[in-house]
């Protein structure tokens, strides 16, 4: 069975944060018998095909010279639309160069099915698949692509096409499945299902004492943040609620994994509250250094908002990451969270953008002494999202959807 994974984001060099997960999902959907193609968009210096294991990947040209290719990539589609009128330009082009290269990609490689991620633009360019091509269509929801349909003119009617034109959906959060069921006028088939972990490199790992000190981390707890320094991860309010967790914890320390547009912001704000000895911003590392990372840490912090924009998280990624590591997470109450984290057994709960409520649970969680009792619960809730599973429940869908496709025009003849 050929599976083209259609999507806006897929990763660009080893180590390479830009959509690993459809990386780790391509790759255990080709350990489950599956022949699997990717459909990316193209970023300067890459060639147009390529072989990565036992994948082949298409990368499109949206716009030329490439080198000024700027819609995908980088702080994220939604991010580089706001602030570059040339990223808005090459909307239009992004989908049209989609939509001709996936048509292409249909007949070159006898495609039996294709599985398109976040509704906008990789739902839309399935469903007109479905329609033209005759091909079964899977489409896994996002909460980018969700808060892209949601700004759209027409977005019932572009939603109901997409979901006239879509054999199954996959939602990664009850949240997310929810905000889609309303933008529609029907109701379609849909399944809560969140992109997995990999338990074997996401492994309980015991604190290591010698190594927070060479880091300069000293003996106290140590929180981490790993994401993009965006709005909606909320890292303002992190460092908002840190001097009221110092009043009471004087040698916390907290590490800040990641980069993005608000990175000067939150280090002027660290600077002038003066906490830069317990906020450590370590920058982007590779994705495969980010276990060593959570084996430096009690918690990780999730302080995920609705920004501005209406934007928020659907399930991030580092979320079953750091439960599969043994640590319990410090979370907002926010969209697909929920899904995972329960106040008191795997973690606490905090009211989204509420600095004083943030400060309040990770004192909470830092005054427990059962910390042992967090960490089991945590790796238990894990289980039941390693990739292995997920890629199993996507491999079996995909598999009774083209054998239904297969009786229909059997049928038909």
């Amino acid at each position: 069975m050929r599976v083209c994974l259609v999507t806006s984001s897929f990763p660009r060099f080893s180590g390479d944060w830009a959509g690993g997960f459809i990386y780790d999902l391509a790759r255990h959907l080709s350990e489950n018998g599956l022949q699997v193609i990717v459909l990316a968009p193209h970023a300067p210096g890459l060639p147009t095909c390529e072989d990565l294991d036992t994948l082949r990947v298409y990368r499109f040209r949206y716009f030329a010279p490439s080198r000024y290719q700027r819609l995908a990539y980088g702080s994220g589609i939604s991010t580089n639309v706001r602030r570059s009128l040339l990223a808005r330009m090459q909307l239009m082009p992004f989908v049209w160069a989609q939509w001709t290269a996936l048509h292409r990609i249909i007949k070159y490689e006898r495609i039996d099915l294709i599985n398109s991620h976040w509704l906008i633009a990789q739902g839309l360019t399935g469903a007109l698949a479905h329609r033209n091509c005759n091909i079964p269509h899977v489409c896994t929801v996002h909460a980018a692509g969700i808060h892209a349909l949601s700004r759209l003119p027409f977005k019932q009617r572009i939603g109901d096409f997409i979901a006239r034109h879509t054999d199954h959906f996959f939602a990664v959060s009850s949240f997310i499945g929810e905000r889609l069921q309303a933008l529609l006028s029907a109701p379609v088939r849909s399944t809560t299902l969140p992109m997995g972990v990999d338990t074997s490199l996401f492994a309980f790992r015991p604190r290591n004492p010698a190594k927070r000190k060479q880091m300069g981390l000293g003996d106290g707890p140590v929180l981490l943040f790993v994401g993009r320094l965006v709005e909606k991860k909320g890292v303002q309010h992190l460092i908002e609620a840190l001097p009221k967790v110092l009043e009471e914890i004087s040698d916390i320390h907290i590490l800040i994994v990641g980069e993005g547009e608000l990175l000067a912001e939150l280090q002027a704000i660290a600077r002038s509250h003066t906490l830069d000895k317990h906020l450590h911003f370590v920058g982007r590392v590779a994705h495969h250094q980010i276990p060593d990372y959570l084996a430096l840490c009690d918690w990780l912090v999730v302080p995920s908002v609705v920004d501005a924009t209406g934007q928020t998280e659907g399930m991030p990624v580092v979320l079953p990451e750091a439960l599969a590591s043994g640590r319990p997470v410090i979370a907002s109450r926010v969209d697909g969270i929920p899904d995972l984290i329960v106040d008191g057994e795997n973690g606490f709960m905090a009211q989204p953008g509420d600095a004083k409520d943030l400060a309040h649970q990770i004192i909470r969680a830092l005054r427990r002494n059962d910390w042992q009792r967090f960490s089991n619960a945590a790796r238990r809730t894990a289980e039941q999202y390693d990739w292995a599973y997920i890629a199993t429940r996507y491999a079996e869908t995909f598999r009774a959807i083209a054998q239904a496709s297969l009786g229909k025009l059997g049928n038909q003849r």
